[in-house]
């Protein structure tokens, strides 16, 4: 458990892992969630691609890939590619695609 002034949290341990609706049923209310994994969710993603780990790209066979976070300049990509090293661009197109307000 952590507990601060403001709030407090219980982790638990999960076995099978969450269904990721039943996660982000517990998150309301909120504008955005950014998850890590999930790639068979149906959501959109943007898939991280680096070169030391030399894997090809996921095919977008029903277009929940946005675009493509690469540390490869010019990879050959069938959607934007964002600058990995470069996190405030990858900030950028994910405000502009979901029309959220930036301060």
């Amino acid at each position: 458990m952590l507990a601060t002034p403001e709030r407090w949290f219980l982790m638990k341990e999960n076995n099978p892992e969450p269904e990721l609706p039943h996660l982000l049923s517990r998150m309301t209310p909120v504008d955005l969630v950014l998850v890590e994994g999930f790639k068979t969710a149906s959501i959109k993603q943007i898939e991280v691609h680096r070169s030391v780990l030399a894997q090809p790209l996921l095919t977008n066979q029903h277009g929940q890939i946005l675009a493509t976070a690469s540390d490869v300049a010019a990879l050959a990509c069938d959607r934007p590619l964002l600058p990995l090293q470069y996190p405030e661009a990858i900030a950028s197109f994910i405000a502009d695609h979901f029309s959220l307000k930036r301060n």
